[in-house]
């Protein structure tokens, strides 16, 4: 990978929160109130299955059983992305733990690739725990090649793209968050819904992160050149 200019890693995509309290209240709202009609749904779909569990034995290849398979189908996909967005609504009412954190306990176990000097030294204003969740969601359980550049402002990681993340046409680039709002039945249950829980929690410790071709990049505030206050 060509090493970037420190201008060019230096500048982060524009955070997506905005009016926070709102986009979170609203998510826990729809995916709480969601799952009682997504339950009695459910539940009623037994029902009928048990009242015309003779007549589909009889005649598999029904009309009525089609739509009941239909049926049983649509609310399995309304219960994954019921699902994804109480995971979003999650991140948002996450407690952090951010503190003065060394690079080397983020990056322990992994091959690090970089020009900057003393990089055991340095220090980034993050929750471990979280960064550490996303390092492992996209390196997985064994040693992998991270990238880092440090900035003014920023460590700059990039990471291996997850083995699950779909590549080639169409393959998602940008704001995981994006790419999982716009296409939420498609991305549901997915890497992406990862990656954006991972960028909702981001966000709020002021770190960013972004898909791109190369691999999984994200910018995390130096602790000596960051501001504190978070939400």
């Amino acid at each position: 990978m060509n090493e970037l200019s420190s201008v060019a890693v230096d500048a982060p995509p524009p955070p997506m929160i905005s009016g926070q309290d709102v986009v979170a209240s609203l998510l826990y709202s729809i995916a709480h109130d969601l799952r009682s009609p997504l339950l009695t749904l459910s539940l009623s779909l037994g029902l009928i299955d048990e009242a015309v569990e003779e007549r589909m034995r009889a005649d598999p290849s029904g009309s009525g059983t089609v739509a009941l398979d239909a049926l049983h189908h649509g609310a399995r996909e309304l219960e994954r992305m019921v699902q994804s967005l109480a995971i979003l609504a999650r991140g948002y009412r996450r407690e952090l733990n951010v503190g003065r954190t060394p690079l080397r306990l983020l990056l322990g176990g992994h091959v690090v690739i970089s020009e900057a000097s003393g990089l055991d030294a340095r220090l980034v204003l993050v929750d471990p725990i979280v960064v550490r969740e996303v390092i492992d969601a996209c390196c997985g359980a064994d040693a992998a090649e991270v990238h880092v550049v440090l900035t003014e402002a920023h460590a700059v990681l990039t990471l291996p793209r997850p083995p699950a993340l779909p590549s080639g046409p169409g393959e998602v680039r940008g704001a995981p968050l994006t790419a999982l709002i716009e296409e939420l039945q498609r991305h549901a249950g997915s890497a992406i819904e990862a990656l954006a829980a991972a960028q909702v929690v981001l966000e709020r410790q002021g770190a960013a992160i972004e898909v791109r071709a190369d691999g999984v990049r994200l910018w995390l505030p130096r602790a000596d050149t960051s501001m504190v206050g978070f939400a």
